[in-house]
């Protein structure tokens, strides 16, 4: 059928349009049949096949030229964008919802050796026959709770129509797409970025594009030498020596003429628009964030739960975290981790050599702790049900065991996405967790520290059978946070990771997306500490007064920009659906 559809375009064969819509469609139906009985890696593999057959046909698509082809590129980005996230999201969901014996028996089995992948100590044989039964189980578990997805049920799913349905007269929205250059013989790996959008009364939606990525990613590149804070005002403000001119013509202006009488803006970014402030886009002196009320989401089918999240009561349970002790005594560390009736293992097993130079920890930060008493006390002023966590009690084993069942959670700590080779290399906590894989994964160098982390991370004894500390984005990914409506992440660059296309970005963001939280307040790098205090008791004095998040979230943004002119101050944390 590809041979088909690559013939007709070749000989711009009217024919060529229906050909690829119906190849489309086809892609869609196997791989949606197929994950209904394959095991997440397994799942991986076969997408990873089947992608580049999508971005081809897209490019011949976008190339065309005709409006009524459109539809279908928006739909392939309905279905293709967080394909995997969104299928194992529906799986665990469904795992954790299930009254199976049978299903809770093999979840337990599948976090057990989970768990057991963490030590060091493991031979290479048995990582892989651990590593293949869980394959075994995984898939067996989806096999117990996916279920078959008919056809007639995925052309409702991912229908451009059925965002339509979900958008009022002030509102739009825009699926960014990345999409190669087909030059009849071969694909121009840079990568070409489109905005497909969708207005209330769209007959079709609208492919707008932009700019090619090596042209958005020599923009972000340069000037990088500078400070954080001028590097930031480079990027984003107007004007004749700064690059946020640069920003706004390559990304935002082409869209402008199609967004008359919009206010409200639904959007997914794709690829490195990921690490993007689009709060912070400006032209002369106006932020599109001032012009438009901006909702991130990780697709535009999510449109419907938003909205509905906006009509909902804010909160009534909320678990804080903040004032944690990096450097806890290690008798402390024990007792506190005692208190938790599970059963642990050795975790990260690194060398026991405490006058080995390694690199240097983390301090304690005594503004977390102002922090999280002060958001402790509003919420608890509000007759929320609130925890607060702090000290040698924030220890990994508390968020592990006391997270799930909150509709809040927050946490003030160190965020860290390790991605300097040199620095992974000489790292003692990476290096302990090395196994059969060559390179450690994206999930596994970003994370959180929580009590004595930095006995790990320096490379100290680690006391055997508690907890490191560490809590990666791969451990958080196994908690269960259904029914969780927002983690905020006040710390630094929590909204980074490794992007990878559609799939989004690799690291905090995703491991709690995973987790099943149904939006993240995040930050895009290191924050200015009294600027995140202000803006953080603002955006929980506007929810806890009755704003929907999203309005609490955008009301503090621009009060803290009314303070602070530089996008530095205020334009680093973005809010996820």
């Amino acid at each position: 059928m590809f041979n088909l559809a690559y013939a007709q375009w070749l000989a711009k064969d009217e024919e060529a349009s229906a050909t690829i819509k119906n190849m489309s469609e086809s892609i869609i139906n196997d791989v949606s049949s197929k994950f209904c009985f394959l095991s997440n890696t397994e799942r991986e593999k076969y997408w990873n096949y089947y992608s580049p057959y999508i971005y081809v046909l897209n490019s011949c698509l976008a190339q065309g030229k005709r409006e009524q082809d459109n539809a279908c590129l928006y739909n392939n980005a309905l279905f293709a964008k967080g394909l995997l996230l969104r299928t194992s999201n529906r799986i665990r969901e469904r795992i954790a919802k299930s009254e199976n014996n049978e299903v809770k028996e093999q979840y337990e089995e599948l976090l057990a050796l989970q768990k057991l992948l963490e030590m060091q100590t493991l031979s290479n044989d048995s990582v892989l026959q651990i590593q293949e039964r869980i394959n075994i189980i995984d898939k067996n578990l989806t096999k117990l709770v996916q279920g078959y997805v008919s056809s007639a049920n995925l052309k409702k799913e991912y229908d451009w129509r059925s965002v339509k349905r979900m958008l009022g007269s002030n509102d739009c929205a825009i699926e960014f797409m990345m999409i190669p250059s087909w030059k009849g013989d071969s694909i121009n790996l840079d990568f070409d970025y489109y905005a497909a959008i969708i207005k209330s009364n769209s007959d079709n939606p609208i492919l707008v594009k932009l700019s090619k990525e090596s042209e958005i990613n020599s923009i972000l590149g340069k000037s990088k030498s500078l400070p954080l804070n001028r590097y930031i005002a480079n990027l984003y403000k107007w004007g004749t020596r700064t690059h946020g001119e640069k920003i706004y013509k390559k990304i935002w202006e082409p869209l402008e003429m199609t967004l008359k009488g919009v206010k409200n803006v639904y959007y997914s970014p794709v690829g490195v628009l990921n690490t993007i402030s689009f709060n912070a886009i400006a032209k002369d002196t106006m932020y599109i964030g001032q012009k438009y009320n901006l909702f991130q989401l990780t697709s535009t089918s999510q449109i419907k739960q938003v909205k509905k999240s906006q009509k909902e009561m804010a909160l009534s349970t909320a678990i804080v975290y903040g004032g944690i002790l990096y450097d806890a005594n290690e008798n402390d560390l024990i007792t506190e981790s005692r208190s938790y009736m599970v059963g642990h293992q050795t975790v990260w097993n690194v060398k026991d050599d405490e006058s080995e130079p390694t690199r240097s920890g983390w301090g304690y930060l005594p503004g977390t702790k102002l922090e999280a008493e002060a958001i402790y006390s509003k919420l608890d002023s509000a007759g929320i049900h609130s925890t607060l966590i702090s000290g040698v009690k924030a220890n990994e084993e508390s968020f592990k065991s006391k997270t799930n069942g909150y509709d809040l959670i927050h946490i003030a700590t160190h965020g860290f996405f390790l991605t300097d080779k040199k620095e992974v290399a000489l790292n003692p906590f990476v290096q302990g967790l090395r196994s059969v894989d060559a390179e450690p994964s994206a999930m596994i160098r970003s994370g959180l520290l929580l009590a004595g982390a930095n006995r790990t991370w320096t490379g100290i004894h680690v006391i055997p059978n508690i907890e490191d500390g560490i809590l990666t984005a791969e451990e958080i990914s196994n908690v269960n946070l259904f029914g969780t409506k927002l983690v905020v992440l006040s710390a630094c660059e929590t909204g980074l990771g490794e992007i990878k296309s559609s799939e989004g970005v690799f690291g905090l963001q995703r491991a709690f997306k995973l987790a099943g939280v149904q939006s993240l307040i995040m930050s895009l790098w290191k924050v200015d500490d009294n600027a995140t205090m202000e803006l953080m008791n603002t955006f929980y004095n506007n929810w806890l007064s009755g704003m929907s998040k999203h309005d609490a979230f955008n009301n503090a943004v621009e009060k803290i920009r009314g303070h602070h002119k530089s996008p530095y101050y205020w334009a680093a944390f973005v809010m996820l659906d």
